[in-house]
């Protein structure tokens, strides 16, 4: 409990200042305050919920702030705004560190039970991106050109099976310098954009916690890459997308202090330009509605094609950058705010109850076809962030899984006597999923997900989702999703594994692998989901060879899926070496194909498919395999070592 304590306390002095001051705790001598009652017992896993649909959510205006059930009136929000001047920004930031409400939150999470569902192992999946969106990787392909980047830079190398072969190694100058981390490679036409970290001590002052850049290569020539500009933001790395061939480079300068004395743009983030760094605009930051965190959340588009930066934004708070479609990247920040009922009578004490809530802000950048940025539309949700690819754009629909968990206390003042003093509330949690059109008016919603138990991990599937409560990670629940209007839960899919990769192979069949820890063997599952509400188990299967580990369950790049053949493969390793395993599958079972051994299995190890042939890519190592025959073709080795 200790630990629980320490780290809430030391989280809550960076959170900001709320519109509520927190009642302060000043027990007199020999004073008690009396003790509350514990409430609920153990729910039961409801087979389906119950489901409401609600009117549209938009940001409440500040003359709301009404009560709600339970009698609490919760602080109004105050509306999004642009920025006047850089002193305007300044005070904004200045005041959420001031940590007004560290008193409160101390107190209320002082009541909260030990161990973190979020330290418990999510679930995977391969990634799903909607048309026209691209994300990193350290590897790219291209025609007949392979890209990976390592510790230093860029190496190119030719898709020729076993004739492959490196043909130019281009350091990253900027990682000469300590404090340099390469992060993504994009790749388009003749451009690619290496996506790295810079620390302060290597960007210089006035820089937060450093910077991050994209550096922009002409490879038309791919023996001999020309570097054509250095371009990015201040701030640690966030996300990057490339959006209708545009690179969406997200980063978050936070702030570790704010001089109110000193100068306002010292406090305000910058672009940079070959070593130039430029402050945005007044005009280009946006004032974020009760900011949480003194610290912003930056949009910088990049053009590869013309070597520059198009346009970039900001908005006070860090945000989690969440999903991307074509023409719109989307934000994701956890608002929290507290508030309390009206206090009662009890004998010689006025009694209010304290509670604090989280709701999610989801925010909208619009882009046009060159890359500008224009801020859009939000809505608000009720519960924190479970992750940020709980939040999927599905064809039409915004897809979110938000939990609430809430704490608080209950207050005691006696007048008379001069004293104020508090008790921790029962804690509480409730999982919801809802489902929005793109203007953000509700489609459908399922309330008490998991019966409002800790969840640990959500997946999407398109038509079927998946999600894990905190209680029971060898237990994944399905949703049925088919139905934006009605969704709901399905099958419990029990799973001997602490760890899975679950992944649609087709739009009726869900392969799912999973792994025990300290015990290196693979489950296979294959199950049939033709009907969202009714996945089944078809059949299942076990690698069975001691002293395997396979990487797959928590390196999904590494799964190669051949959909229309029914196989897949992955990597492995052993005390002995690594290998790389086909296996085929149906409804009768698994077989495995055959296996070929490698040199070693780095962790950073991604599988790409071209003409036929599988490129196991890592930043060190590039194997070239047949698949058919699962024999390996050519090793080839990084050019620096």
């Amino acid at each position: 409990m200790k630990r629980i304590q320490i780290t809430a306390l030391v989280l809550v002095l960076l959170l900001s200042l709320a519109a509520c001051a927190a009642p302060a705790k000043t027990g007199g001598a020999g004073t008690a305050a009396p003790a509350s009652e514990s409430g609920g017992g153990t729910q039961q896993l409801p087979t389906a919920p119950g489901v409401e649909t609600k009117e549209p959510q938009t940001p409440p205006s500040p003359s709301e702030g009404a009560a709600d059930p339970d009698g609490i009136a919760w602080e109004p929000l105050s509306g999004g705004r642009t920025a006047a001047d850089y002193e305007d920004v300044r005070s904004v930031l200045a005041a959420n560190l001031s940590g007004r409400r560290a008193e409160f939150r101390s107190q209320s999470l002082s009541g909260m039970q030990e161990g973190d569902p979020q330290d418990a192992p999510p679930e995977n999946a391969l990634q799903t991106l909607p048309d026209g969106v691209a994300a990193g990787s350290f590897v790219q392909a291209d025609g007949s050109w392979l890209y990976l980047i390592d510790s230093f830079g860029l190496r190119i190398q030719t898709l020729a099976g076993a004739d492959s072969r490196i043909v130019s190694y281009t350091p990253v100058d900027a990682a000469e310098g300590d404090g340099v981390w390469l992060q993504e490679l994009y790749v388009s036409g003749d451009r690619a954009a290496v996506v790295y970290t810079m620390s302060a001590a290597a960007t210089g002052p006035n820089a937060y916690d450093g910077s991050t850049h994209a550096a922009i290569y002409d490879v038309s020539n791919r023996e001999a890459p020309v570097l054509l500009a250095d371009l990015g933001a201040d701030g640690s790395y966030g996300r990057t997308w490339m959006v209708g061939g545009v690179l969406c480079l997200i980063t978050m300068p936070y702030l570790w202090s704010v001089d109110e004395t000193g100068d306002p743009a010292s406090v305000i983030p910058g672009t940079w330009q070959n070593g130039t760094r430029t402050l945005l605009p007044a005009d280009r930051i946006l004032i974020s509605p009760n900011t949480c965190e003194p610290g912003f959340t930056v949009l910088c588009t990049i053009s590869l094609a013309d070597a520059a930066i198009v346009d970039a934004a900001a908005r006070t708070d860090l945000a989690q950058p969440c999903c991307a479609e074509s023409g719109a990247v989307y934000l994701a920040r956890d608002v929290w705010s507290c508030g309390a009922t009206e206090p009662k009578t009890e004998g010689t004490y006025a009694v209010s109850e304290w509670r604090d809530r989280t709701q999610l802000e989801l925010f909208r950048f619009r882009l046009d076809s060159s890359g500008a940025i224009t801020p859009d539309d939000s809505c608000l949700l009720d519960g924190g962030m479970l992750s940020p690819t709980a939040i999927t754009i599905r064809e039409d629909q915004i897809r979110a899984v938000t939990v609430d968990r809430r704490t608080g206390f209950r207050q005691y003042v006696d007048a008379e006597h001069g004293f104020t003093n508090a008790e921790a509330a029962e804690p509480t949690v409730s999982n919801r999923l809802t489902v929005l059109d793109k203007s953000f008016r509700t489609l459908g919603a399922l309330d008490h997900l998991g019966a409002d138990k800790p969840m640990i991990s959500y997946l999407d599937g398109g038509v079927s989702g998946w999600f894990t409560l905190a209680e029971d990670c060898r237990t994944s629940y399905t949703l049925d999703l088919s139905d934006p209007a009605a969704p709901k839960t399905g099958a419990a899919l029990s799973i001997p594994g602490d760890q899975r990769i679950v992944q649609p192979v087709s739009e009726s069949r869900l392969l799912l692998l999973s792994t025990v820890y300290g015990d290196g063997s693979l489950e296979m599952r294959l199950f049939d989901r033709s009907d969202p509400s009714q996945i089944r188990e078809l059949t299942s299967g076990q690698t069975n060879r001691e002293g395997v580990h396979c990487m797959v369950t928590w390196a999904p790049g590494t799964l190669y899926l051949d959909e229309t053949g029914g196989a897949f493969g992955f990597p492995f390793y052993t005390g002995d070496g690594a290998g790389f395993c086909l296996y085929r599958y149906d409804e009768s079972g698994f077989a495995q194909v055959g296996e070929t051994q490698l040199e070693y299995l780095p962790d950073d190890t991604v599988t790409i498919l071209h003409d036929g042939l599988l490129y196991l890519c890592s930043r060190t190592i590039c194997y070239v395999l047949d698949p058919a025959a699962v024999t390996q073709l050519a090793v080839v080795t990084d050019a620096v070592g």
